[in-house]
């Protein structure tokens, strides 16, 4: 029997453990250059090879996920975290913590997809969306705890020594204590998941499944680029405020999607995961256009806030459509759609530059809003719910 006392804390520490290395290297960016005599900008490719390597790891992923059981990939995950939290802490060259953030971005592709097909194998199809918001409220939860207790350590060696080294061994013994291990035992004995190209075709022929794949893109587009890398300087540029300023609205925005995300995952399966993620998908890409568009301090930040709340019901209920296309085959979706984050953070960062190049936030606003817009299109009208009228898969 799952003990869901245990199965919540679980979720939402290993994935707040996935989020706070790359929250460590934005706040404390400086320190760890002046730590190796180099340039900011070049200790900001840190985050780039965790990400590049984060891509290729969740494509292997998506084949590993048929033959090895969640509960060991989960495991593994967390293992090579507390290594790399060990490694980023001590390491005496920028090398050496580019090998160290690699090791991360593995544990992260790692984890965060197996959480989420975890929860398709635990739980009932009535209770998915909710435990599928605490995958998405741990994330989110790195903003609010990890930044107060960086800043109060503000050494970012220690950080990764006294905060992530210890969040990781902590996530590491509630999984092994509260995901069953007859359930690996069972994944081993499937014989359908022994065919590793047979799992890729079997997501990618999928027409629903392709399309909540490409809607994903276009959506995390919009909101990684106009809702996270933008806000501050956007923000600071454009009213002139300062960075305690920012910082407060960062902590608001994540609190706000939190909220969304717990009520996105209470309402999911009665409103349906389909009709609420083309919803909130529209209502993002609004909000992403107003947010930068309007005139108006007050009334932008408003518009931050309805883009932050959507977020957080659109990211619960999305992974939650996603996690029902292939029963079969959760893992292998899972961790596509993980890539799917990663490309689209990458696409949509270039295009945001470009555009800043070019033009300016207004326009950045417009044409990262309408991306939005279309994931909506995308996801009426090329995917289905497969849950819909039915209470049991």
């Amino acid at each position: 029997m799952v003990s869901k006392r245990l199965i919540i804390p679980s979720l939402v520490i290993s994935q707040l453990l996935t989020a706070i290395p790359v929250l460590i290297t934005s706040l404390l960016l400086i320190e760890i250059s002046q730590s190796y005599a180099v340039e900011v900008g070049v200790v900001g490719q840190v985050r780039t090879v965790a990400s590049a390597v984060s891509v290729v790891t969740g494509l292997a992923m998506a084949g590993l996920s048929v033959k090895y059981g969640q509960k060991a990939l989960l495991i593994a995950g967390l293992g090579l975290m507390c290594v790399s939290a060990i490694s980023s802490s001590a390491a005496p060259t920028l090398w050496l913590l580019l090998a160290a953030f690699a090791l991360y971005g593995i544990g992260r592709a790692m984890i965060r997809p197996t959480n989420y097909a975890l929860v398709g194998k635990l739980f009932s199809v009535q209770e998915r969306p909710k435990f599928v918001s605490y995958n998405i409220i741990g994330i989110a939860s790195a903003y609010l705890i990890g930044s107060t207790i960086t800043g109060v350590i503000g050494d970012w060696r220690l950080v990764f020594l006294f905060f992530v080294l210890p969040t990781a061994l902590l996530s590491f013994v509630l999984v092994m204590f509260s995901i069953p291990t007859a359930d690996t035992k069972t994944e081993r004995l499937a014989p359908s998941q022994q065919d590793y190209l047979h799992a890729y075709r079997g997501v990618l022929s999928n027409k629903s499944a392709l399309a909540c794949l490409i809607g994903n893109v276009c959506a995390i587009i919009t909101q990684n680029v106009v809702f996270v890398s933008y806000v501050s300087s956007f923000l600071r540029y454009t009213y002139l405020v300062d960075t305690a300023y920012v910082s407060v609205v960062f902590a608001s925005m994540a609190l706000i999607t939190i909220i969304g995300s717990l009520i996105g995952g209470r309402i999911a399966h009665r409103v349906g995961r389909k009709r609420l993620t083309v919803f909130t998908a529209v209502l993002i890409g609004g909000s992403a256009i107003t947010f930068m568009n309007i005139i108006h301090l007050g009334a932008s930040l408003v518009c931050l806030a309805v883009g932050g709340f959507t977020m957080g019901i659109k990211n619960t209920t999305y992974n939650s459509l996603a996690l029902e296309q292939i029963p079969e085959y959760r893992g292998t979706m899972m961790s596509l759609s993980e890539v799917s984050r990663y490309v689209a953070q990458s696409v949509g960062n270039g295009i945001g530059g470009l555009i800043l190049i070019t033009s300016n936030y207004q326009i950045l606003g417009l044409v990262l809003g309408i991306f939005a817009i279309i994931a909506s299109m995308i996801f009426q009208f090329f995917t289905i719910d497969p849950t819909k009228g039915s209470d049991t898969l």
